[in-house]
């Protein structure tokens, strides 16, 4: 009798099934914030260690993403800056930076020495 006084009060019970099995996307989606947040503040200190272990990685890899493009830019800088227009490597090198640990041969470094136009001559 409760569900037929129900039906009438708010029209027919078509609707009333209608209302129900489709509830406001607002309210549920603030409660499902309301429930998350309530969850994440409750044990403080786990809240707090998680965000610690994921912002420390996080800030990491910024940075090392910024020291790496802060060596390349001041790899660029020195070529487009540098007095000669030819960089001389050894084979197999693929970069011009101080750790790449590759040098030429003396003998080489002498002939490209001796070349006209290189080594202040």
């Amino acid at each position: 009798m409760g569900a037929n006084l129900q039906s009438r009060a708010r029209g027919s019970g078509e609707e009333t099934i209608r209302r129900s099995a489709l509830p406001s996307i607002g309210r549920s989606f603030s409660s499902a914030w309301r429930l998350a947040l309530r969850n994440l503040l409750q044990d403080r200190l786990r809240f707090a260690l998680t965000v610690l272990a994921v912002g420390l990685p996080l800030m990491l890899i910024l940075f090392l993403l910024g020291l790496r493009a802060g060596a390349r830019r001041s790899a660029v800088v020195y070529l487009d800056n540098a007095p000669g227009s030819v960089a001389v490597l050894p084979q197999g090198a693929r970069t011009t930076a101080a750790g790449s640990a590759r040098f030429l041969a003396p003998e080489v470094a002498d002939k490209v020495a001796s070349t006209a136009g290189v080594g202040g001559q």
